[in-house]
């Protein structure tokens, strides 16, 4: 059993990597009111493509087997449960932190602890864990600008052309 999960700060990209994967053949978990488990802000009006708040906390992961699930970095708490069987596979989402702050403030009008370095660090940490099967970095950047080659390095079970077709880079905005 194998469950993958995009993680990141918000406005890194998760949302939209998330409904990729979900194109590409790796259903989302995200509720029964799918895609729109938090109905959209209007600064991302689709979704947030994500479970209920509070999922991760109360739910087995082992529920989200085959299906692809969000996981926002320290909101939704500070490392992934454990798994009793299986494995997650991990993409994290990086952005440049300038424009993680300018989205955050525009959409909300909040800032953010992000930095890439925490991002990483976190990956490293969780990569040594038994139930972790592999942890790939996915920069905000390279997803819009090229989408495909982005989710076929992923190595997971998608068809990336399909993945890609989602991704429109009119979407990124704040870009330095």
């Amino acid at each position: 059993m194998t469950v993958y999960v995009v993680a990141g700060f918000p406005r890194t990209g998760t949302s939209v990597t998330v409904e990729a994967v979900d194109a590409g053949g790796i259903p989302a978990f995200t509720a029964p009111s799918r895609p729109n488990v938090r109905e959209g802000h209007r600064s991302q009006p689709d979704s947030y493509w994500q479970p209920p708040k509070g999922w991760w906390r109360n739910h087995p992961p082992s529920e989200a087997a085959g299906h692809v699930v969000k996981f926002l970095l320290f909101a939704d708490g500070a490392t992934l449960p454990p798994l009793d069987s299986g494995r997650y596979r991990v993409v994290v989402l990086t952005r440049d932190r300038a424009e993680v702050v300018a989205s955050l403030r525009r959409a909300y009008g909040t800032t953010s602890p992000y930095s890439r370095s925490r991002v990483i660090r976190w990956a490293h940490r969780i990569a040594g864990r038994d139930d972790v099967g592999t942890v790939s970095v996915l920069d905000h950047r390279d997803m819009m600008l090229h989408p495909q080659e982005s989710f076929e390095r992923l190595s997971w079970p998608l068809s990336a052309s399909a993945a890609a077709g989602t991704v429109d880079h009119t979407w990124w905005r704040f870009r330095r």
